[in-house]
């Protein structure tokens, strides 16, 4: 008697075990699905044309300009060969100056009374 006992338990534990097999392979199957639908989006997306990326930005440029600091003041400072060696010198002072005023010292020109 014991041992009929002992062997339904047994069959009962087994039985459980394989459903609980049975539900992991349905849970892993269902996250596999899953991974290959994002897997698919993904795809769709790195496919889509330089057209439609144009225009999403476009709509999205609003929200990224209103996140953006606002400017007060641009300067330039450029610091390449210069064609001629009549620009050198006008050029050489702009940069100077340009320089000065990005450290702070303010040069003004001071009028001939």
């Amino acid at each position: 008697m014991q041992e009929a006992s002992l062997a339904r338990a047994r069959q009962e534990t087994l039985g459980q075990l394989e459903l609980q097999e049975a539900a992991n392979r349905v849970t892993i199957a269902l996250a596999e699905r899953e991974a290959e639908i994002e897997r698919r989006w993904q795809e769709i997306h790195n496919l889509i044309n330089e057209r439609d990326l144009s225009r999403r930005l476009i709509e999205k440029l609003p929200k990224l300009a209103a996140h953006m600091p606002e400017i007060g003041e641009l300067k330039v400072l450029h610091m390449g060969d210069g064609d001629s060696a009549f620009d050198a010198l006008p050029a050489f002072l702009t940069k100077m100056l340009a320089i000065a005023d990005s450290m702070g010292i303010r040069l003004t020109r001071q009028s001939a009374a």
